[in-house]
């Protein structure tokens, strides 16, 4: 049965061997003798959103990178405040095959309770790749989607918080990426807010009946003045 603890185990056993191939890639690539300069960027589409949560729609945010050359692999982790969002679905981008045999697809760690996506990896098996980006350009390399699961805040009273690509402390990998040679790259300013925080205002909808009593209350006061128009004529 797929909800089973079986399936769950057998799901988990059959990404070990995948996970072994990325470290192993990545492994590799440490011992090469190019140079680990920091280069490349990658960000989310947004660096700010304003987000209604009691509409029906979710939030979501796509992850772009760009200047990166001969680009073979990349490993990121994302962090968000689980007090207030939940990352419920994982959309692949199409800047790395999905799967095999062109590349491992993605494969990663979900820290719900610590609102951890934790090294989210795909790397280009051999015989295929590399990709190349510059600016103005950007590739996708996924999109996630959250979910509200906070107590919505008053009307006036908006919930600010943080969406971030962040190097995971208790990972083995970085937010990397490497390229052919092999070598492992860092990213330039992955401490820059304005490029890799994202600023969500969680801002709450006026509930239908607060909406229809000022309507009333409109209707009933242009009705007022109306009547007392006519009885001045």
């Amino acid at each position: 049965m797929k909800g089973s603890s079986s399936y769950k185990l057998r799901k988990m056993a059959s990404l070990v061997p995948i996970w072994l191939l990325i470290c192993g890639l990545f492994a590799a690539a440490s011992t090469g003798l190019a140079s680990t300069a920091e280069t490349g960027n990658l960000a989310f589409e947004k660096n700010s959103v304003v987000w209604d949560v009691t509409s029906s729609q979710n939030l979501t945010l796509k992850i772009n990178i760009t200047d990166v050359t001969d680009l073979m692999g990349i490993v990121l982790s994302v962090h968000w405040d689980p007090t207030y969002l939940n990352l419920s679905a994982i959309t692949p981008g199409d800047l790395l095959p999905t799967g095999m045999p062109e590349a491992t697809g993605w494969v990663y760690t979900m820290k719900y309770a610590a609102g951890n996506l934790s090294e989210a990896a795909n790397t280009f098996l051999p015989g295929n790749g590399p990709v190349s980006v510059s600016q103005p350009d950007w590739g996708w390399v996924m999109t996630l989607t959250f979910e509200f699961v906070g107590t919505a805040p008053p009307p006036g009273s908006p919930i600010e918080t943080d969406i971030m690509i962040v190097d995971e402390p208790d990972a083995d990998m970085d937010t990397v990426w490497t390229d052919n040679v092999p070598a492992i790259h860092d990213f330039d300013k992955l401490d820059d807010p304005r490029i890799h925080i994202v600023s969500t205002e969680i801002v709450p909808e006026f509930p239908l009946a607060v909406v229809m009593l000022a309507l009333f209350m409109i209707v009933a006061l242009v009705v007022v003045v109306f009547k007392k128009k006519r009885r001045g004529i």
